[in-house]
């Protein structure tokens, strides 16, 4: 990782990368959102932040690499909140900067 904000060119196996770190993994609305979700669940709840949709749902493994697949693979969801003790998923939330929440 970078000490500085500033990135410097990353190198692999002789190439340059066109990788840098990110300065947050939420955006503005998403932080202001999980400020608002982390003092509604007052720890009764543990949030997890961006996780994969393929963590969340099970797809059959002979599925991955057709289009039913590809559809969760790359996805993620901006705020899962799970059981601390279990790890049961309780809520998946897609935060839509412009239109609101959607909730799963």
């Amino acid at each position: 990782m970078c000490r500085s904000r500033r990135a410097s060119a990353r190198t692999w196996r002789g190439s340059t990368l066109p990788y840098r770190g990110r300065r947050a993994l939420q955006s503005r609305g998403e932080l202001a959102f999980y400020r608002v979700l982390v003092s509604a669940v007052r720890g009764r709840w543990t949030i997890s932040v961006k996780p994969r949709l393929a963590d969340v749902i099970w797809c059959p493994a002979s599925l991955w690499r057709t289009a039913a697949g590809a559809r969760v693979s790359q996805k993620h969801l901006d705020f899962v909140l799970y059981d601390p003790e279990t790890t049961a998923v309780v809520l998946a939330l897609e935060l839509d900067d412009r239109h609101g929440v959607g909730v799963y």
